[in-house]
């Protein structure tokens, strides 16, 4: 480092929308993403500060039940869905029966003229359904402080463009893949599933980034199955 203290981003104020850039372009899209990282950011602060509450009434010999905001809040802890396991059990089953892969689970090779068209229409449901354009570009420290310390292996929408493009171009010219080109479609799948982790890592679960990546991943089986019949691709 050259030793600079680094500025601390300002917080978003009631004011905010009428301090806001211009709508459109990248500086629109980090303008989102500045307020939602900060948003996150005061919450976990909020959260740090109940817990200290609750260590010191534990240390007092008090009994103390957490609030129901503070319950579950913080990085990397998963959120419970509604339902329960049996039902998500039950519909991971009905995937698996009828020839598709359910949440979580590998995708079928697909024909290697295929994998590449697969692997695009994929990536344009996910531009698609980031409306917030959370996952198109690389988060950044000042959008987000010291993600490159928490987050290790980022990923984004991006990224998985030029992938797919390198699967392309290598399907095209018969040539070993690299690490700039995608192997298979399932590695897509997994691209999509670690930028869905980072972001639940990150952020506390009220955040936006957080609840968008729950969606991203809850949906990825269902854009698998409709960019493969597009292409004409069933699975037994």
């Amino acid at each position: 480092g050259s030793g600079r203290a680094r500025a601390t981003p300002p917080r978003r104020s009631a004011s905010a929308e009428d301090e806001a850039p211009p709508s459109g372009g990248r500086a629109s899209r980090r303008a989102r993403k500045r307020v939602s990282y900060e948003e996150q950011e005061s919450d976990f602060a909020d959260a740090f500060d109940e817990d200290e509450d609750e260590d010191e009434n534990a240390s007092d010999g008090e009994d103390f039940s957490p609030s129901p905001r503070a319950r579950g809040r913080g990085r990397g802890r998963k959120r419970k869905r509604s339902g329960g396991l049996k039902e998500e059990d039950d519909a991971e089953n009905a995937v698996g029966e009828s020839g598709w892969p359910g949440p979580g689970e590998a995708w079928p090779d697909v024909p290697e003229d295929k994998e590449a068209k697969v692997c695009e229409r994929i990536i344009e449901e996910l531009i698609g359904l980031d409306e917030d354009e959370l996952f198109l570009e690389p988060v950044t420290d000042e959008v987000a402080p010291s993600y490159s310390q928490i987050v290790l292996h980022p990923v984004c929408i991006l990224d998985m463009q030029h992938k797919a493009k390198g699967l392309k171009r290598r399907r095209a010219r018969r040539r070993s893949g690299s690490g700039d080109a995608y192997a298979g479609v399932d590695d897509l799948r997994r691209d999509v599933e670690l930028m869905c982790d980072n972001a639940r890592l990150y952020n506390t679960e009220n955040a936006l980034a957080y609840t968008a990546a729950n969606g991203l991943s809850e949906a990825l089986p269902n854009l698998f199955r409709s960019a493969c019949e597009e292409e004409g691709i069933t699975f037994a």
